[in-house]
């Protein structure tokens, strides 16, 4: 009986000290556990900045597509009327240009040689001088 009993207290002692073991290794491997714990529970937290950051991020750049999308159309259109705006003022100049010709054509008809041409030109207007001055001078001394 004796060595029965000393049988099971040995056997007490064994289970004993592997159960304490067996908790030991718990503890280490619970103390590890809630380490990696606290460290995903930080590294969720930085992931959550990061997706804020990203979000605001996204937010900023469709609102940067937004205003330039609307500034290339604002352009186009601008550039557009300045298109229209070059046409007229080049339709103007030719026209311009074709009344320059037509008045260089009238100047050369009517400059043409000397005193010839000028009293040829003015032949009407020179005699309703003379008469007129002809008239004043019987006026006056007649």
């Amino acid at each position: 009986m004796a060595a029965l009993q000393a049988g099971i207290d040995a056997q007490n002692q064994k289970l004993v000290a592997s159960t304490l073991a067996r908790v030991q290794k718990e503890g280490v491997i619970r103390k590890t556990l809630e380490q990696h714990q606290h460290k995903l529970i930080a590294q969720q937290g930085q992931l959550e900045e990061l997706n804020k950051h990203l979000v605001t991020s996204n937010l900023a750049r469709e609102s940067l597509s937004t205003t330039v999308t609307t500034a290339l159309k604002k352009l186009a259109l601008a550039t557009s009327t300045q298109s229209q705006r070059v046409d007229s003022v080049e339709a103007r100049l030719a026209s311009l240009a074709e009344r320059q010709r037509e008045c260089e054509l009238q100047l050369q008809q009517l400059s043409g040689a000397g005193w010839a041409a000028y009293l040829g030109r003015n032949a009407v207007p020179l005699v309703a001088l003379a008469v007129a001055v002809f008239a004043l001078g019987l006026n006056l001394f007649g």
